[in-house]
């Protein structure tokens, strides 16, 4: 649906009042914390439950590359794939091999 643009995001950032969520159409959101944070999520639906999955960081990823990752996301959405689940996964495998590699010396 492409409902946001990218002067939208730039006012409501200058603004700097909290956006719990606003929509440009297929579960892909726009957040704005407190503290200033932007953020990219998806919201979508797994198992019969609402689930979502922050992707990224504006304005460390555009509004063009986020549509297009989202777009990906879906495709894994679609072939039985929980992005949320998948990406805690990576995140605590990830911790655990700097945890357990010791420095080369």
């Amino acid at each position: 649906m492409r409902n946001l643009t990218d002067i939208q995001i730039q006012a409501w950032i200058k603004l700097g009042a909290p956006i719990p969520g606003k929509s440009d159409g297929d579960g892909l959101t726009f957040t704005l914390s407190k503290g200033g944070q932007a953020s990219w999520v998806l919201r979508y639906r797994f198992g019969g439950k609402d689930r979502e999955c922050t992707i990224g960081n504006y304005p460390d990823m555009s509004l063009a590359e986020v549509r297009k990752q989202a777009a990906k996301l879906r495709v894994q959405i679609d072939t039985g794939v929980d992005i949320a689940v998948a990406k805690r996964k990576t995140k605590i495998a990830t911790r655990l091999a700097k945890t357990f590699i010791a420095p080369a010396r």
